[in-house]
């Protein structure tokens, strides 16, 4: 859900331009700027920033004019290279990305439990997280909300975060953001 996400966020840029002949620097700035917008509903809006600003180049020199890049289709940005592109500018490294594309990691036990499109994390690391997260929010409300509440953020943390070592880098800043916050309250039913 969060490839589908960057990868509307691209597209949707794409249908506001029409330039022809080439990219100019309002182009490219209001492609950084509407990225930016979309991006940081699902993560810090510094991340978010700086992914765009790493997007934009690499989709200018694939597509040299906005009107080319207007044609792309988010099955266009699917592929097994712009996959990598995107994950890149999200901050993972090379090995990470072989990983998650080998679906081996040495530091994790490979489950094959793990339920197509949903990220890379294990079915061993989602438990781990409900139930650690669980163990913490049932101080303040039942246990059955707290693993109501966990899945919930699970759920949606795997979509921003595509590995369980990305997501335990998770800040208590990263955690005050909007729009981690917007996260919290609609799983707890609060919005």
């Amino acid at each position: 859900m969060k490839k589908a996400i960057i990868f509307f966020i691209v597209i949707g840029f794409f249908a506001s331009c029409s330039n022809e002949k080439g990219w100019s620097g309002a182009d490219r700035k209001k492609f950084v700027n509407d990225c930016t917008g979309e991006a940081a509903k699902g993560m810090d809006e510094a991340k978010a920033r700086s992914y765009c600003e790493c997007m934009q180049p690499k989709i200018e020199t694939k597509y040299p004019t906005v009107a080319e890049a207007n044609r792309m289709s988010s099955a266009d940005l699917q592929t097994a290279t712009w996959t990598a592109e995107v994950q890149s500018c999200l901050g993972m490294s090379k090995t990470d990305i072989d990983n998650q594309n080998t679906n081996t990691n040495n530091n994790t036990v490979v489950d094959d439990n793990t339920p197509p499109g949903m990220g890379s994390w294990t079915q061993s690391e989602r438990d781990k997280f409900v139930q650690d997260c669980a163990g913490e929010a049932e101080k303040g409300m039942t246990r059955s909300r707290a693993e109501s509440y966990c899945s919930c953020m699970q759920d949606k943390l795997e979509k921003i975060y595509p590995t369980f070592n990305q997501a335990n880098m998770i800040t208590d800043a990263d955690l005050q953001t909007p729009s981690m916050q917007a996260l919290v309250k609609g799983c707890l039913g609060t919005n």
